[in-house]
């Protein structure tokens, strides 16, 4: 064998291995990036995974209407910011005997239209509920209280 075809095949096989090492990090690379999904799935696996959403308890029945037009101005801030896109922002649990009712729903109309936001409380009825949800139409820019 000539000495000049030796070092081909060595000038070869280093840039085989110089292509390779490149894909080994970027593999690995990947993975320690996508390490935090991969925790959340080994740890939550009975949970489907809800990016944006949160719940919210209520145990007494005056925090109601206050924590459902906080939690309404948070979800069209966060719509309007394009994070929140037709999903559902906030579920408001009542863990007690409260329910909402028709002078709720008027305070809580009159406070969001006071801080010029959209709301849509057409599917709000009072009655046995136990749970608000709202969410963010991005489509109409408003927040639907049910």
């Amino acid at each position: 064998m000539k000495r000049g075809a030796l070092s081909i095949q060595f000038i070869f096989l280093l840039f085989i291995g110089t292509i390779a090492a490149v894909v080994i990090v970027g593999l690995i690379t990947g993975w320690a990036f996508d390490a935090r999904t991969l925790m959340n799935r080994i740890f939550q696996p009975d949970e489907p995974y809800v990016p944006d959403s949160q719940r919210v308890y209520i145990y007494e029945c005056d925090k109601l209407v206050g924590e459902t037009i906080k939690q309404a101005k948070l979800c069209n801030e966060r719509g309007l910011q394009g994070h929140v896109q037709g999903e559902i922002c906030y579920s408001i649990i009542m863990e007690s005997e409260c329910r909402i009712n028709s002078a709720d729903i008027t305070d809580i109309e009159t406070e969001l239209a006071d801080s010029l936001i959209t709301v849509d409380l057409t599917q709000l009825d009072t009655g046995n509920k136990d749970k608000l949800l709202i969410s963010f139409d991005n489509r109409e820019n408003k927040v639907i209280i049910e």
